[in-house]
Order: structure tokens, then sequence, then C-alpha cells
């Protein structure tokens, strides 16, 4: 989206910060997709991905809770995030433990939890602190004796480039190219896979790309994923 507001959750107009106008938006497009019995039926999951804002974690959460509520067979959805901040907050200022709070509880204009949760569009830098936060959140609502959603990452293949919103470029980080060679994505992506799956909280966990990774970065990891067992 320009100008790269996914980053930023500076929707445009100021009105689409609410939950009322972000659920309004979502669902005049969802309804595209799900009032059309061809097209509805040939779709897996729903993602409503690269959230930025608190307020549209609700919003998505209201628009699911009525639509599943009337479908006998609703379809598997998930609700992912972007982490710009260094100090792993939503571009809102929102934190991690606020974010799974919003993504897990329960209500009657809520409805059930997604099928899934998660983080996309991130550094990998940042991945694993990351999950680790959305553990603790998750074990605080749940309880350490419920087998959670699936948790669903697909981090930033950028690995030393940083996405500059100005210019609309990626470029080169003088700090990630001082600290030398990086460890290649996909081998970093499926050591926190493994060490992940092996904590045994998810349900299961569903891994891939987003910015800057390639059919390429996909095979590798599918393929060192499948050598560790994963």
């Amino acid at each position: 989206m320009k100008p790269s507001t996914e980053y930023s959750g500076e929707y445009r107009p100021e009105n689409m910060k609410t939950v009322e106008s972000l659920a309004a938006w979502h669902e005049k497009r969802f309804k595209i997709f799900k009032e059309d019995p061809a097209t509805w039926k040939d779709i897996d999951y729903v993602s409503f991905e690269t959230l930025p804002m608190l307020q549209e974690i609700k919003a998505v959460r209201h628009v699911m809770a009525k639509y599943n509520r009337a479908d006998d067979r609703p379809k598997p959805w998930w609700i992912s995030c972007v982490f710009p901040n260094d100090d792993l907050t939503l571009p809102d200022g929102s934190t991690v433990a606020t974010v799974v709070s919003a993504m897990l509880s329960q209500s009657d204009t809520e409805g059930q939890p997604p099928w899934g949760i998660g983080i996309n569009c991130t550094d990998i830098k940042k991945l694993a602190p990351l999950i680790s936060r959305y553990e603790a959140a998750a074990q605080n609502i749940l309880g350490p004796d419920i087998q959670w959603t699936w948790l669903v990452t697909y981090p930033d293949g950028a690995q030393g480039s940083v996405y500059n919103t100005e210019t609309q470029q990626w470029e080169i980080d003088p700090e990630m190219r001082a600290e030398g060679p990086q460890i290649p994505w996909h081998e970093e992506l499926a050591e926190i896979v493994r060490e992940t799956a092996e904590r045994g909280r998810w349900k299961g966990i569903v891994v891939g790309g987003c910015c800057k990774t390639t059919p390429d970065s996909i095979g590798k990891l599918r393929k060192r994923l499948e050598e560790r067992g994963s």
C-alpha cells in the first residue's frame, strides 16, 4: 500500500482508525469472495496479514465472528501482524501481550479465536524473540494445559536490507553490513521452526517467506525442514 501504510498504520482518511471503519473496509472486501459460491469453494484459507494496528485486529475479529456464526463449515483463517519496531511492538505501539490478547480473547462479539495467529513481513532477526513473547502471552490467556492455535510465520528475506518507506526501495543497512556474512535465510528460519516445534505448544506451524524471498528460498527452506524432520 502507498505510502507504505502497512508499516506505519497511518491509514487515510483519518477515520480509518476506528474498529467500526476498519471492520466495514474488511467486510466489503471479504464479501466479494464469500458471496461468490464458486470462488468461495476454491478458497482453502483466509488470511488477514501485515496488520499494523490493534484496532484492526479487533475489526477483523468482529467481521469473522459475524460470518462464522452463519457458516456451518467456516474456513480456517489467521491474523498476522508486522513488527518493524526495534522494541518488538506494532507500528501503533501495541505490545505483543496486547496483540495476542486481542487475537485470542473470546466474547459474543469476537466469536471463536482464529485458526492461527502469527507474524509476517518482519525481519527474521526479530522472529525468535517475537515467538517467545507470543508464547508467553498465549499461556497467560489460554493456560498451559490447552494446545493453542496454529502459529503462522513468514518473515521477510531482506537479510541486511531495510525498506525505506519514503523512497519505497530496499537499502543496505550499514550496521548489518558491519556484522559481516549472514546466516542463510532458510537455515536461520528452519532452526527457529525446529526450536519452536520442540516446545510443543502450538497445534502446528505454517511457515513461509515474505518480502524478497523467492521460490528458490522456499525450496531450500522446505528441503532443510524435511532434513530435520520438522
